[in-house]
């Protein structure tokens, strides 16, 4: 007979101590604002917008205060050191803005390469523990390769401008790597998905406070890095919801990885306070989507909710069809679509954004026709001529095919329809209902971030090859379960 010890917990006092220390801290903080401010950098209070703010340092405090707090709970709770780096790597895709200052480094810089170095060090004390390569692993590392040659072509990039190029690419792709490598089995693959909703929620709240605050206390909170943080829109020019993130579009297309794992948690909860809560939570990620004025976030979202309700009631399909068909005859049949390009025309036609766009658009293809095959490097379309705002092509294939050329986007293309079919065929395969929950969600996000690649620069962006590999790790996971569960 054994008797299971139970597990040691910290005595109550030290909970109470830590309480009365933070409390303490933070009225220290109130009390020393004149003489804290003078500590930090004018530069970065002005980089955070908070450079006239009366009590910005009691602000930082407090808002750093919770964080701490909130990491030190659920970093105690971690199983194990794979667990925590999951999670850490989902919460470095929403905090992208935060810096290690001085330094340009920020945690989705440095995680994936620390991630990649602990699993080789594990895998050399433990021979026993296993590097997992996926088809991803490969595709990322042939792009890599296909951008090295072009490090003697000179006619586009110094050396130095190539190896800074080189390296971004590089941080982008170790993100797919590490997720790959630090996902070991069942376990870590739940607490990363568990990770990927809670940090995307929370960056939804972040950013629907940030539109609040500068809407009605004044206080402008954005670490976005390009000058122009506001937007022409419907709303008047009002600023973008941005988050921790350096780009609104960063907080947009990850609630889009978000958005399906809400649905089928609305859809599956018993009673009705978990339904209300995750309603609340469906709720707070639209919100965050439409405050960030990406236009292709909402394309992407109108995409997950149409075909969420064919997978969800599939016996309704032909009426789902007819209704469609119905819409679109009605609309044809009095000119809904004449409506739409009137309203729409001057838009396109006057709006900043579309002409920068068409300017993009124009430049790259201009090159393509000109020499379809080698391309010129990773951001090589911010120097073709004609592109007079130095800025990436805004659609990701042909961002692929002008870096790297053909190769490249038939590489590039290749990766996502492999993991995109090999996620939908694990959804309809599976045999318990989690699993197929989790690989159709993962593939509703993956159309999604599909739709949002048609109007965004997502080839060397870190949550493109965090939703890759995390599909390609789920999917490699799941048939270790059936091949563990097959009869011999």
């Amino acid at each position: 007979m054994s008797i299971v010890q139970p597990r040691p917990t910290a005595p109550p006092i030290a909970g109470y101590a830590l309480f009365a220390i933070a409390v303490v801290a933070a009225v220290g903080v109130v009390l020393a604002e004149p003489y804290v401010v003078d500590l930090v950098s004018r530069r970065i209070w002005r980089k955070v917008h908070l450079l006239d703010f009366p009590a910005k340092a009691s602000l930082l405090a407090s808002i750093a205060l919770v964080a701490a707090s909130v990491a030190v709970y659920y970093a105690r709770r971690a199983t194990d050191a794979r667990t925590l780096m999951v999670v850490l790597m989902a919460i470095a895709m929403q905090t992208s803005g935060v810096k290690f200052y001085p330094t340009p480094l920020n945690l989705i810089t440095v995680l994936p390469f620390v991630v990649i170095l602990f699993v080789l060090a594990d895998s050399v004390m433990r021979p026993s523990a296993p590097i997992h390569l996926t088809s991803v692993t490969f595709f990322a590392l042939l792009l890599l390769l296909l951008d090295l040659p072009y490090a003697i072509d000179l006619n586009v990039y110094a050396p130095t401008r190539f190896i800074i190029n080189f390296t971004s690419g590089l941080k982008a792709i170790a993100v797919a790597i590490a997720i790959i490598l630090v996902i070991d089995d069942e376990r870590h693959l739940r607490a990363a998905l568990r990770a990927l909703v809670i940090v995307g929620i929370v960056a939804a709240i972040i950013g629907i406070l940030q539109i609040l605050l500068d809407k009605f206390a004044h206080i402008t909170f954005s670490l976005v890095t390009e000058k122009a943080q506001t937007k022409p829109t419907f709303l008047g020019t009002v600023l973008r919801a941005s988050g921790l993130t350096t780009w609104s579009q960063h907080l947009a297309d990850y609630m889009l990885l978000v958005l399906p794992f809400l649905l089928f948690s609305v859809m599956k909860a018993r009673r009705a306070w978990r339904r209300l809560g995750w309603l609340a939570a469906i709720a707070a990620v639209l919100a965050a989507v439409v405050l960030t004025f990406s236009y292709a976030g909402y394309f992407g979202v109108a995409v997950i909710l149409v075909m969420f309700a064919f997978l969800w009631w599939p016996q309704r399909t032909p009426h789902f069809v007819l209704a469609v068909v119905v819409v679109c005859a009605v609309g044809y049949a009095f000119d809904g679509h004449k409506w739409l390009y009137a309203k729409y025309e001057k838009y396109v036609a006057s709006s900043t954004g579309m002409v920068e766009r068409r300017v993009y658009l124009h430049a790259t293809l201009d090159e393509l026709t000109r020499d379809p095959w080698a391309g010129s490097g990773f951001y090589a379309e911010e120097e073709f001529s004609g592109n007079y705002y130095r800025k990436r092509v805004h659609n990701t294939p042909l961002q692929a095919w002008s870096n790297l050329g053909l190769a490249g986007l038939a590489v590039f293309l290749a990766m996502m329809a492999v993991v995109y079919t090999q996620l939908w065929i694990g959804g309809a395969c599976a045999r318990e209902e989690r699993w197929r929950h989790r690989l159709q969600a993962l593939a509703l996000g993956m159309t999604g971030a599909g739709v949002a690649m048609l109007a965004e620069p997502n080839l060397t962006a870190p949550h493109t090859w965090y939703m890759v590999g995390l599909a390609s790790a789920a999917v490699r996971v799941w048939t270790a379960r059936e091949a563990a569960a097959a009869p011999p």
